[in-house]
């Protein structure tokens, strides 16, 4: 058994399209079935910014190479969809060669990729560009390797948990907190100050600020609670 990890871009690729157009966006791929020529999708998709959530999703919906777009849930910054779309040369290849391991991460016009091969020389036709695929890098790794790698794509789904619970003003909170050294030790600025910056009384600050905490240890405590 033979593991690669593959950062690719595919011009034949919905979630390409979609996260080159929208770069905060991430779309996880956590389930494929093949069928025919298509292949059956379940996707989370998450962005801070719900407007671009929403816009994500429509460009995804109406994209020439989906189809029957569903959406099964959705909360302010994620979403769960199933829908179907055209194969992609690069999923045909790794077919033939091994599977791919979900989750699989979009971002920013690059799909990250686990692939599982049967036989060492399929390294070679796996890394090889063709007109619709260019790979940005390959390595084999060893499974020591994978498993420290690996798990990172489960941190993108935390952040994802994370991203379902705060509001978008609580991301622009957290951003002039943070840019302005409030999370800094000794702090660059304390609670009265953020509160001039933010234009916001002290108590109700105070208040907004515990329950990001709040929200944050909630998922901390879920996490090890699971």
């Amino acid at each position: 058994m033979y593991i690669y990890e593959i950062k690719i871009t595919q011009s034949d690729c919905p979630h390409i399209d979609v996260t080159n157009e929208f770069r905060d966006v991430y779309i996880l791929v956590m389930n494929t079935m093949e069928e025919m020529e298509t292949q059956k999708m379940f996707s989370v998709v998450y962005s801070r910014s719900q407007e671009d959530l929403t816009s994500a999703l429509k460009l995804l919906d109406s994209h020439r190479l989906v189809n029957e777009l569903e959406l099964i849930s959705r909360r302010p910054n994620v979403a769960a969809i199933f829908y179907e779309m055209q194969e992609t040369s690069m999923y045909r290849r790794t077919a033939r060669e091994g599977f791919r391991i979900h989750p699989m991460v979009a971002h920013r016009g690059m799909e990250r990729w686990f692939v599982v091969c049967k036989r060492d020389r399929s390294a070679n036709e796996i890394y090889r560009a063709d007109e619709t695929t260019r790979i940005l890098s390959a390595r084999q790794l060893s499974s020591e390797e994978f498993l420290h790698v690996y798990p990172s794509v489960f941190y993108d789904l935390q952040l994802l948990q994370l991203f379902g619970d705060l509001t978008e003003s609580d991301f622009r909170l957290l951003k002039v907190a943070f840019n302005t050294g409030y999370f800094e030790w000794p702090r660059k600025v304390d609670l009265a100050e953020l509160s001039r910056i933010m234009s916001l009384p002290k108590s109700t600050l105070s208040y907004k600020l515990r329950q990001i905490d709040r929200k944050i240890a909630k998922v901390v405590d879920e996490r090890l609670s699971g």
